[in-house]
């Protein structure tokens, strides 16, 4: 399909989901409300003779996987408490404070769907059909090697151009955040000590990131930059760059916004979009579209490193060691109600500004460093953890996709940063809900066929009467 079709198709898509998230947030909640009850099909599952599939040979100890396994989910959580901090603790006067943590966290209370069993059923859902069909199929990395034997070849391209585009959107997404968490809590931590805010005025700060940004792509630098690709340079540099970059130009903006404070504080105190003054009448039922939106660009690369590592392990192992803390949370909050979890996350969200802000911060650059060392191409947001990279035909659904470097793609991942930042600065994490909720919307759909097509082969596989001749995916 040429680009003139599938370019305006694709914005138009998007912006239709924006649209949705916009002016029906809760209709996100309401598409999740199905994965809760995959975690208890997939628990179901492991009870039966199903459970015994193993994902290939066995590569590391029990209790070494388990602590993994464990280790992830505590990661994970320690990320979304610096997300809550960095996003809903902060952004325009118009904005902040207007909800609350406490009380936008007991309106997720309400949904015990979405704290227990989602969105942990989503992640196991992925983890689970990923491992499936790398270690037992030998099919390929990528999501939609699945598909090859039921799609016809004629329409091979198009599917695999879909799962590509959905798989690189919602990872860049995900890793633009964590960096963007990372200069944002960076930027709360020195504004407390210097008396300086770059919310105040989102429209200088959003002026200023736009001025200030091109200097990275003046001829000189894009050549040093090009250089840096050539001898291998890893994303994980590049990422380190852009935060090196952004972060005294937010701080610039702090300083700026001060002077513009001081000098038109009549006018300004006067401005407050109608847009988002309409918003935050439902503000609670955002945040919650908020926190989905959040937990869903995660999945595919938190499900990738969960197949990546659980080879040789059972199904029934992979449930249960994935399913018992959020069961044990599940479980208490229907007997004791939400309260006691959402007093612990308001305690660790209000620690002192060293431990929640600075810790916090070194914590996300940590995590994405790991996530992105020795990293030299799109490989990551194509296929997660997963796997080698298939140097075939860029067309079959049988074989992968070539990797391009970074000097190819490196515009959208510095892009991906200033959007979220610039974002942030318009609307705080209102606007931030609208482009987590229409990019997660991408994640739900790929887990909605991602569901059909694995229960689709438990069954024409046996896999539920513990079947150990299973054909193979090939070319």
């Amino acid at each position: 399909m040429p680009k003139w079709i599938t370019g305006p198709f694709i914005l138009l898509s998007f912006a239709a989901l924006a649209l949705i998230a916009f002016w029906h947030p809760s209709a996100y909640l309401m598409l999740s409300h199905w994965l809760s009850w995959v975690a208890w099909g997939l628990i179901f599952a492991a009870l039966l003779p199903a459970g015994k599939c193993r994902f290939g040979a066995i590569t590391q100890g029990y209790w070494r996987w388990l602590a993994k396994v464990w280790g992830s989910q505590a990661v994970v959580c320690v990320l979304f408490l610096g997300f809550i901090t960095a996003i809903l603790g902060a952004g325009p006067p118009y904005v902040s404070g207007r909800l609350p943590t406490v009380e936008a966290l007991a309106h997720l209370g309400e949904h015990y769907a979405h704290w227990g069993l989602f969105p942990w059923s989503m992640v196991l859902l992925w983890a689970v059909y990923l491992a499936y069909f790398h270690w037992v199929k030998a099919a390929g990395p990528y999501i939609y090697h699945a598909t090859a034997p039921i799609i016809p070849k004629p329409f091979h391209p198009m599917v695999k151009a879909a799962a590509d585009g959905c798989m690189r959107g919602v990872n860049i997404v995900t890793v633009s955040l964590t960096a963007a968490v990372c200069i944002l809590l960076v930027v709360y931590w020195i504004e407390r000590y210097i008396a300086i805010n770059h919310s105040l005025v989102p429209s200088v700060t959003g002026f200023l990131l736009t001025c200030f940004t091109p200097i990275l792509f003046l001829p000189f630098i894009q050549k040093r930059l090009r250089k840096a690709f050539a001898r291998g340079m890893s994303l994980a540099k590049y990422y380190t760059i852009i935060i090196c970059v952004l972060l005294p130009i937010m701080l610039v903006a702090g300083v700026a916004n001060n002077w513009t404070i001081q000098t038109y504080t009549h006018e300004i105190s006067q401005l407050e979009p109608a847009m988002i003054t309409q918003m935050l009448v439902n503000a609670p039922e955002r945040f919650a579209a908020l926190f989905l939106g959040w937990w869903c660009v995660i999945t595919p690369l938190w499900g990738s490193y969960l197949a990546n590592i659980s080879k040789g392990r059972s199904l029934r192992q992979l449930v249960t060691a994935f399913l018992l803390f959020p069961l044990f949370i599940y479980g208490f909050s229907r007997w004791m109600g939400m309260s006691f979890w959402l007093h612990v996350v308001h305690m660790v969200t209000t620690l002192t500004p060293e431990v929640s802000l600075l810790g916090n911060a070194i914590f996300h650059w940590v995590v994405l460093m790991i996530l992105c060392k020795g990293v030299g191409n799109d490989s990551l947001f194509l296929r997660g953890f997963l796997g080698n990279d298939i140097k075939a035909s860029r067309l079959s659904l049988y074989t992968g996709s070539k990797s391009q470097g970074i000097g190819r793609f490196h515009l959208p991942l510095f892009y991906g940063v200033l959007g979220v930042l610039m974002l942030h600065s318009i609307g705080g994490w209102l606007t931030l809900q609208i482009q987590l909720s229409a990019i997660s919307a991408l994640a739900l759909i790929i887990s909605f066929e991602i569901a059909l097509l694995l229960l689709w082969y438990i069954f024409s596989d046996k896999v539920w009467l513990n079947n150990r001749n299973i054909a193979k995916i090939g070319a």
